[in-house]
């Protein structure tokens, strides 16, 4: 558990375009509307606030610029700590090269305010949050919704408004079970 709001985030990428977890009819409309296919998410550990952007490709260039995006606007709030920006191993977040993540955190990272670290290989479950997130987005935003988003202005709006649901209004807290 974390003890300060933004030392630690889960990020990661969601490839919107899953036809199993949207269904044949959904995938067709996001293909023919040429929707973006990729979700970047910030997920803070403490507070649950999440970040999302949007991608029609999967590169480290995107990558880098949703770091940007997030640490600035954190920085525009003054939340100055250091925030660890815990990945899978992606190459959009550097992939496995040391050398690479180490230029990484020296030229971008560092320089913001952010700490790239890794989940152990093999260990989803160490970004279950921004995982159990993918499973919200896809059961409350992009199942109900995407057949009636037919650009990428849509999307985003859309987006925007499942955002602010899911940061200031959804409930994130498991209600125990009682006999």
């Amino acid at each position: 558990e974390v003890v300060e709001p933004f030392s630690l985030a889960q990020v990661d990428v969601k490839d919107i375009l899953d036809k199993g977890a949207l269904g044949t009819k959904i995938w067709t409309h996001m293909v023919r509307k040429r929707l973006p296919r990729f979700q970047w998410t910030f997920c803070e550990g403490k507070t649950r606030l999440r970040f999302l952007a949007f991608s029609r490709e999967l590169s480290l260039a995107n990558g880098l610029c949703f770091m940007f995006l997030v640490m600035l606007w954190l920085k525009s709030y003054r939340i100055s700590n250091e925030v660890i920006w815990q990945t899978d191993w992606g190459e959009e977040f550097g992939g496995s090269n040391p050398e690479k993540i180490a230029m990484l955190e020296e030229k971008y990272y560092r320089p913001l305010g952010a700490h790239l670290a890794r989940i152990p290989k093999g260990k989803k479950g160490y970004n279950g949050r921004v995982e159990r997130s993918h499973r919200s987005d896809d059961e409350e935003l992009y199942i109900p919704f995407l057949l009636d988003i037919h650009n990428g202005q849509e999307l985003l709006e859309k987006a925007m408004g499942w955002e602010y649901f899911y940061n200031l209004v959804r409930p994130h807290h498991v209600i125990p079970f009682c006999n």
